[in-house]
C-alpha cells in the first residue's frame, strides 16, 4: 500500500490515465525516492542458472545488462491461499487499477472437487479458505433475498454462463444479480432475451452496496440471482474437503507421537507408513517414517540372522560377539529405538558376552591368579564354550588353559626326573614337546601369550 501511495504521489497523472500502470514494465520510480518515503527496497543481481522467488505483494522490476534469455512463472503453494484471497479482495476495491487476473473461487472449488486426491497437507489450507467463501456467500445470497422483495431466484448450475460485475470487474463464480429494464420478454419469455432489454450484471456484494436501489420494489429494474453453486453444493464439499483435512492432521500426530516416543515397534511403523502413504501424505514426517521402517527391517533382519546361525550345531557358524553388538547398538541408536523381539534376545546374548568377556580379560589380566589356579579360568572358558557368540578373549583364555595344563605336566614330569622315581618314557617327553611346539604355533596365529611354559620349558 506504501509503494502505491508514493506512486500516486509521484506521478499522479500517470496513475489516472493509466490502468494497470503498476503491473506494466514502462515506468520507474529512483529507489531513493520509495526509501525516502519508507519503502523497503532492495537489489540484487541475478546471475545464469539462478532463481529470484518474489513473495506475495511485492513489486518487482529489473532489466538486462545485454543480451538475455530468461524465463518466469507463476506459481503458488498451500499457503499461498490467503495471499490469493487478499490480493483479489485489494483488486476489487480497486478495480481501475488492474483487473483480478484469476478467480479466487474457481480455483478453491477446483481444489475441493478433488480433494480425494489431493495431498491432506492442501486440504488443510483449503478447509478455512471455503469456510469463508461458503459462510461469505450464504451471507450475501440472504442479503439479496431480503433486499429485494419478490426477487426470482435461479439455480442455473455450475454449467451455467459466468458472469462479470461491471462495478468491479470480477467473475461471479458462485452467483450474480442480473438486473433488466424495458422490453416486452423474448421468445423464451425471459425480458433479458429481448433485444430491447437493458441487462446489467453485478456480484451480490456491489448488488447491495452501489446499487441496492435498484433491489428495492419500484424502481422499474426486475432483478434476479443467479446461482451456480448453491449453499447444499457447498457445504457438502466443505465437508469432503474437512474430512480429507482430518485424516492428515490425524496421521501427522501419530506420526510425531511415534517418532518422539523413546522405543516403538516395527508393525506400528509399518501401519503409520502404509496409512500414511494411503491418506497421501507428502511430508517429512512420511520420509523419516519409511527411513526408520528401512533401518529397522534391516536391524531385525540381521538380528534374525545372528541368532539362527548361534542356533546351528556347526561351532564354526557361530557369530562373533562384534557383530551382534553392532546390531544391538544400531538398533538402541535409532530414534525411536527399535522394539523387536529378535534385537532384544540378541541383545541379553550381547550383555551376557559382554560380561563375560569383561571377567576372562580381566582373569587374563591378573597373573598371579592366572598362575595360582586354572580353575576359575576354566569355569570362564566352560561358560564362554556355551555362549552362543564367539567372544574373542575365550580363545585367548582356551590357549591359556592349555598352557597352564602343559605347565603343570612339565613340572611334574621333571620332578620325576630329578627324584629319581618313575621317570618318563621318551613317548610321553617327545608327546609334550609336540603339544606345547603346536601351542605355539597357535599363538603365534592367534597373538596369545607363551610366558606361562617359558620357565617350565626349561
Amino acid at each position: 500500500e506504501l509503494f502505491e501511495e508514493v506512486m500516486r504521489t509521484e506521478v499522479p497523472e500517470l496513475m489516472q490515465s493509466e490502468q494497470g500502470l503498476l503491473y506494466k514494465m514502462v515506468t520507474m520510480l529512483p529507489p531513493q525516492t520509495l526509501k525516502q518515503a519508507g519503502v523497503p527496497v532492495y537489489h540484487l543481481l541475478q546471475r545464469p542458472g539462478s532463481f529470484v522467488v518474489t513473495w506475495p505483494r511485492a513489486y518487482h522490476a529489473g532489466f538486462s545488462h545485454g543480451l538475455n534469455v530468461a524465463e518466469s512463472s507463476n506459481f503458488a503453494t498451500p499457503d499461498w491461499l490467503p495471499w490469493g484471497r487478499a490480493s483479489i479482495e485489494a483488486y476489487r476495491a480497486n478495480p481501475s487499477s488492474r483487473r483480478p487476473c484469476f478467480t479466487h473461487e474457481k480455483l478453491l472449488l477446483a481444489l475441493a472437487e478433488k480433494i480425494d486426491v489431493l495431498p491432506p497437507l492442501i486440504a488443510e489450507w483449503v478447509e478455512p479458505e471455503l469456510e469463508r467463501l461458503a459462510r461469505g456467500e450464504d451471507a450475501l445470497t440472504k442479503a439479496v433475498t431480503a433486499a429485494a422483495a419478490g426477487i426470482a431466484v435461479h439455480c442455473a448450475g455450475a454449467c451455467a454462463e459466468v458472469r462479470t460485475c461491471e462495478r468491479c470487474d470480477y467473475e461471479c463464480y458462485l452467483s450474480s444479480v442480473e438486473l433488466t429494464r424495458g422490453g416486452g420478454g423474448g421468445e423464451d419469455g425471459h425480458p433479458s432475451s429481448s433485444p430491447h432489454v437493458t441487462t446489467r450484471h453485478l456480484c451480490p456484494k456491489h448488488a447491495l452496496s452501489d446499487d441496492g436501489k435498484h433491489l428495492s420494489a419500484g424502481t422499474g429494474w426486475e432483478a434476479t440471482l443467479r446461482i451456480r453453486y448453491p449453499s447444499e453444493r457447498l457445504a457438502a464439499l466443505l465437508r469432503r474437503v474437512e474430512a480429507r483435512a482430518t485424516a492428515g492432521v490425524s496421521w501427522a500426530a501419530a506420526a510425531a507421537g511415534f517418532l518422539g516416543s523413546v522405543a516403538s515397534r516395527l508393525g506400528t511403523a509399518h501401519g503409520l507408513v502404509a496409512r500414511g502413504t494411503s491418506v497421501g501424505m507428502e511430508d517429512e514426517a512420511l520420509r523419516a517414517l519409511e527411513e526408520w521402517v528401512e533401518s529397522a527391517t534391516d536391524a531385525a533382519h540381521r538380528a534374525t540372522a545372528i541368532l539362527s546361525a548361534a542356533m546351528r550345531a556347526r561351532r564354526g557358524a557361530t557369530p562373533l560377539l562384534a557383530d551382534a553388538a553392532a546390531v544391538v547398538r544400531a538398533a538402541s541408536s535409532m530414534a525411536p529405538q527399535l522394539q523387536d523381539e529378535a534385537v532384544e534376545t540378541l541383545g541379553r546374548h550381547v550383555a551376557d558376552a559382554e560380561e563375560l568377556e569383561s571377567r576372562l580379560i580381566a582373569a587374563l589380566d591378573d597373573e598371579a591368579s592366572r598362575c595360582r589356579s586354572a580353575d576359575h579360568l576354566s569355569e570362564l572358558c566352560t561358560a564362554a564354550h556355551n555362549s552362543p557368540l564367539v567372544i574373542p578373549s575365550a580363545i585367548r583364555a582356551t590357549q591359556e588353559l592349555a598352557l597352564l595344563s602343559l605347565a603343570e605336566r612339565a613340572t611334574e614330569m621333571a620332578a620325576r626326573i630329578d627324584g629319581n622315581r618313575q621317570r618318563p618314557t621318551l613317548k610321553e617327553l617327545r608327546g609334550l614337546a609336540t603339544e606345547a611346539n603346536g601351542l605355539v604355533a597357535e599363538q603365534c596365529v592367534t597373538g596369545g601369550a607363551t610366558s606361562a611354559v617359558e620357565e617350565p620349558s626349561a
